[in-house]
């Protein structure tokens, strides 16, 4: 081998080790953030009966399983993407938010029990604050393997930062929800109409991160193209509004009950057909665009 065929390959071993240990980093760092929360959970008392751990999944979800999906999984295994890792690590960033407003939210509950409109306040200012600065790690991990980020990943670290950023926030609203439904302080009706602020939330955050794995939203050239692929994206939203509306339709007409309970479930299997249909169409818009760029 020539000299420089060594050097190539000097280069490439030592690419992935440094891969290597990005990837066991990614795995033991949401592990032991999990681990440690779980545990100041315990200890603060947070984890008194078995329907306090329910409580605990959503936010471990997020915080230990997103990140190791995104950035190991797909950055590791199945795409091999430095990009793919560096998104991982937003969305690490994103759970040590729902970590953080849980240790805030305990301590306002504590101490200042009448203003429960603070921690309503922090259940969005928390993740937008750190979403706001997350986007920063991506160009960060690149950099580690001497890569400058182009303006493509700049964007995708946007909207990965964008996208965890909502899921923290609906995460937040979900655990809330749960605690209320737990404890039976709601109706079946509004229980309908919690799922469905959830959805909203969610549908947003899917959209964002399908932004970012190139998935949706290529080659919008003309506005023409980005109002329609926007209705395709968000045109069954307005159906998840409706049915977030009809708890307080049920106040002013209180013996509709159960007629409004059946619309939901109606309206619901609706915005289901209609969401999947219209984001298969603009997947297969952004498609058919990327073959002919190739």
């Amino acid at each position: 081998m020539s000299h420089e065929d060594m050097e190539k390959l000097r280069r490439a071993i030592e690419l992935r080790l440094k891969l290597g240990k990005l990837d066991s980093l990614l795995l033991f760092v949401p592990t032991l953030l999990g681990l440690a929360f779980s545990l100041l959970q315990y200890s603060l008392g947070m984890i008194k009966q078995l329907i306090d751990i329910v409580f605990l999944v959503p936010v471990l979800l997020f915080g230990v399983g997103a990140p190791i999906y995104i950035g190991y999984y797909r950055g590791g295994i199945k795409l091999d993407s430095i990009t793919e890792r560096a998104r991982g690590w937003i969305y690490l960033l994103l759970g040590l938010s729902l970590y953080l407003f849980s240790v805030l939210r305990i301590a306002l509950e504590t101490w200042l029990p009448n203003l429960q409109w603070v921690v309503r306040v922090l259940a969005f200012f928390v993740p937008a604050i750190i979403g706001y600065f997350s986007s920063g790690i991506g160009p960060g991990i690149l950099s580690l393997f001497d890569r400058k980020p182009s303006q493509s990943d700049k964007d995708d670290f946007r909207a990965t930062a964008f996208a965890a950023m909502v899921l923290a926030v609906s995460f937040i609203i979900a655990v809330d929800h749960l605690r209320s439904m737990a404890m039976g302080k709601v109706e079946l009706l509004t229980a309908v109409t919690y799922v469905a602020s959830w959805t909203m939330f969610l549908q947003i955050a899917v959209t964002l991160e399908l932004s970012a794995r190139k998935t949706i939203l290529e080659g919008l050239g003309s506005p023409r193209a980005a109002v329609k692929s926007a209705l395709a994206l968000f045109g069954s939203i307005p159906l998840l509004l409706i049915v977030a509306s009809l708890d307080n339709i049920s106040r002013l007409f209180p013996n509709s009950s159960e007629i409004l309970l059946a619309i939901s479930f109606v309206l619901l299997g609706a915005y289901v057909t209609v969401t999947v249909i219209l984001l298969r169409k603009e997947i297969r818009r952004s498609s058919i665009v990327r073959r002919r760029e190739i």
